[in-house]
């Protein structure tokens, strides 16, 4: 049984002044497919900050859903993936940003680590925008295995810095200090996994089963 956790502002139609991507929508779908194949018990947990793009009308019934009034706290994506892992009901948690799409096997790895009371940080393959439209395509992609190491933002490829998708024991987000609270994305990730690899047994390893899509920079 696992817990997947989002925070989402305005990300499931993100209009990039050319087109609507749906991020957030193939997000989702994504991980009920995953599931569906695997057959095991799960949750999605959404904070949600007042996003105006979508009505949620098409999320999944096994969802819950909290609203956080950024007029009130100001947005931050550690505060806000800790107000989804605190509704969690499950021991185990998935942590996803709302620009990658997964797959069954990934999944499986996290099964696996989880059982072994590891905590698994995926080394994640991200899509420039040169290759938008093959997001899908490079999922569960087996010829990637040998790609070399990128972390150009404009050029597709591994990117062996990224800290933001992760599954872990829920004690371990509590024991860790859970997210910190920082009002600019990225910096609480490689925080938050500093203070996890001081306690216990992390594995980083290339992950052709989660893939992260386009999409403009920006945090609206």
């Amino acid at each position: 049984m696992i817990s997947i956790c989002y925070t989402v502002r305005n990300r499931t139609n993100l209009n990039t002044g050319k087109e609507i991507i749906p991020l957030f929508f193939n997000s989702v779908m994504s991980v009920v497919d995953a599931f569906k194949q695997n057959n095991i018990e799960y949750e999605i947990v959404i904070s949600d900050w007042k996003s105006t793009d979508t009505d949620y009308k098409w999320l999944p019934k096994n969802n819950k859903f909290i609203t956080i009034d950024p007029e009130i706290i100001q947005f931050s994506r550690g505060y806000g993936r800790n107000i989804a892992a605190e509704n969690s009901s499950y021991d185990n948690i998935l942590f996803l940003d709302t620009d990658v799409i997964i797959n069954s096997f990934f999944i499986d790895r996290c099964i696996k680590y989880l059982n072994n009371n590891i905590v698994y940080y995926p080394i994640i393959w991200s899509v420039s925008e040169s290759n938008k439209h093959k997001c899908y395509s490079y999922l569960g992609n087996d010829k990637l295995e040998n790609t070399r190491y990128n972390n150009r933002l404009d050029k597709t490829g591994w990117r062996p810095t990224s800290t933001g998708m992760c599954c872990m024991k829920k004690i371990v987000w509590e024991n860790s200090g859970k997210w910190p609270d920082y009002k600019k994305w990225g910096k609480e990730d490689s925080h938050f996994h500093d203070n996890i690899n001081k306690k216990y047994k992390i594995v980083r390893q290339r992950d052709n089963g989660v893939v992260h899509c386009w999409h403009p920079i920006n945090r609206d």
